[in-house]
């Protein structure tokens, strides 16, 4: 127990406390929806985490999604939202809590941000509300990887 009365989890420190780095310049980029390019520069499988870059041109739109664990981001570049008051510019920190629909909207210029993402992502029907598909964080590497493949692009090493 700390003086702030929260239980803190002590863990064992690992055996190998080797920092990990890799220059994203060597992570190819891939073409997700039109409009918006994607690379994974991290994914821990095990804990369901995928850190993600987003690169968007103006006025790209995702669909409606939700995800089914917390999403953290930042903006690197450009102005974008949930909504048409493209609120998050550079510099902005997120938070998406598990659950919510939205979707991505880029402002009027091109948008670089990162994501954390843990967990399943859901796409959403924009008229009955149903989910479409549902995507795991194994399957959306299994495809960013395939994309890859089928552009003759290296595959990345995302994993450690």
């Amino acid at each position: 127990m700390t003086a702030s009365g929260i239980e803190v989890e002590r863990r064992a420190a690992p055996i190998d406390l080797t920092t990990f780095h890799m220059h994203s310049d060597e992570i190819p980029w891939i073409e997700f929806l039109d409009g918006l390019s994607v690379r994974i520069l991290h994914a821990r499988l095990e804990d369901g985490v995928v850190v993600t870059q987003i690169r968007a041109r103006a006025g790209a739109e995702s669909g409606l999604h939700r995800h089914l664990g917390p999403v953290f981001g930042w903006t690197n570049s450009g102005c974008w939202g949930h909504d048409r008051s493209y609120e998050y510019r550079p510099g902005t920190y997120i938070f998406e809590p598990p659950g919510v629909i939205h979707k991505f909207l880029a402002g009027s210029e091109p948008v670089d941000a990162v994501y954390i993402s843990h967990g399943t992502l859901e796409q959403i029907d924009p008229q009955t509300l149903e989910v479409t598909q549902t995507i795991t964080p194994e399957a959306y590497v299994a495809n960013y990887l395939a994309a890859c493949d089928k552009a003759g692009l290296p595959r990345p090493d995302i994993f450690f």
